[in-house]
């Protein structure tokens, strides 16, 4: 074996170390982001009747970005005092479609 091979491998594994513990360090943010939020979702959850649970829980399987986003600003509005009495589907419904972003049409002029 020549120095240049050596070289080669030794680059090769500290690059699959270096993959590995970037790995482990997403792998424990996404753990901790989701304790928080099961943790907000145990805190809000007795404002919810059982159809908007349901819906949340459809959001969470369907586009768990809008979920964890929807946990948080239920939380938030909680803690503030904003939110009173139980939220149903049709006002659950209403506020995932409030945190969606819009979708705008596109239109073709032709000249």
């Amino acid at each position: 074996m020549d120095i240049e091979e050596i070289k080669k491998k030794k680059l090769l594994e500290l690059m699959r170390r270096a993959h590995q513990q970037n790995n482990l360090q997403d792998l424990t943010q996404e753990r901790d982001i989701i304790s928080l939020v099961n943790k907000y979702l145990m805190l809000i959850r007795e404002n919810l009747d059982e159809k908007a649970y349901e819906r949340l829980m459809n959001v969470r399987i369907v586009n768990p970005e809008l979920y964890a986003r929807a946990v948080f600003l239920l939380f938030q509005m909680k803690s503030a005092g904003r939110l009173k009495g139980t939220i149903d589907d049709s006002k659950m419904k209403k506020f995932l479609m409030s945190l969606l972003p819009k979708e705008r049409e596109t239109k073709i002029i032709r000249k």
